[in-house]
């Protein structure tokens, strides 16, 4: 969409100016033709040479590369005469008039490619991390057994329910396992005691459980 949007308005610029020299189907024959003169060079640098070349680290042969388009567009200029009738009689002149509008559009399709390669690379970067908190979150859950969790606090609900002077001991355990396994959860390696302490912890809340 934004493609097409910019390709009528800079059609409409150049017509604009054209409409002013030429008889109006003139001025829509040149406009079509320097648009599309422009739009060539335009998506090949886009498609083909940034990818291909400067992307490859190839920076010299994608100049060139530039240069030999530039030179072949203008040639078409030269060949149809529209080099004296759109830019200037003289042909140094018309070169370098060329040029300049030619490099602003070369440098335009530039910068649309940094932008979508750089909202690529952040869109990749953001299906990373979000990748990174789901498989967290997996092996977090496969660290806690739901099972194991949901009967612990069944057990602590009816321990607190009976006033039993156990509640706050299996809150402490059950607590301690639980940031034992947030904390520890992603380490490789653990201290033996911290190893021994979860499961005496773990020992003590199965035999308190009704």
């Amino acid at each position: 969409m934004y493609h097409s949007t910019f390709w009528v308005f800079s059609a409409l610029y150049i017509f604009d100016y054209l409409v002013d020299e030429f008889p109006m189907q003139e001025a829509i024959g040149y406009t079509l033709f320097e648009t599309f003169i422009l739009i060539v060079g335009f998506y090949v640098n886009l498609s083909v040479f940034i990818p291909k070349l400067w992307m490859r680290g190839k920076p010299a042969l994608y100049f060139l590369s530039l240069i030999a388009l530039a030179a072949a567009s203008f040639g078409l200029y030269f060949i149809t005469g529209f080099d004296k009738l759109l830019l200037s009689d003289l042909v140094p002149r018309a070169a370098v008039s060329f040029v300049l509008n030619y490099a602003f559009f070369l440098f335009i399709s530039f910068m649309i490619w940094y932008f979508e390669k750089y909202s690529e690379e952040r869109v990749k970067a953001l299906q990373l991390e979000k990748e990174k908190l789901r498989l967290e979150i997996t092996v977090l859950k496969s660290q806690i057994s739901p099972h194991f969790l949901f009967n612990t606090l069944n057990n602590i609900y009816s321990l607190a329910v009976q006033k039993d002077d156990n509640t706050p001991k299996m809150l402490a355990a059950t607590s301690d396992i639980l940031r034992y396994y947030v904390n520890n959860g992603n380490q490789s390696f653990v201290t033996l005691e911290e190893e021994l302490n979860i499961l005496r912890q773990f020992v003590e809340i199965q035999n308190k459980r009704n």
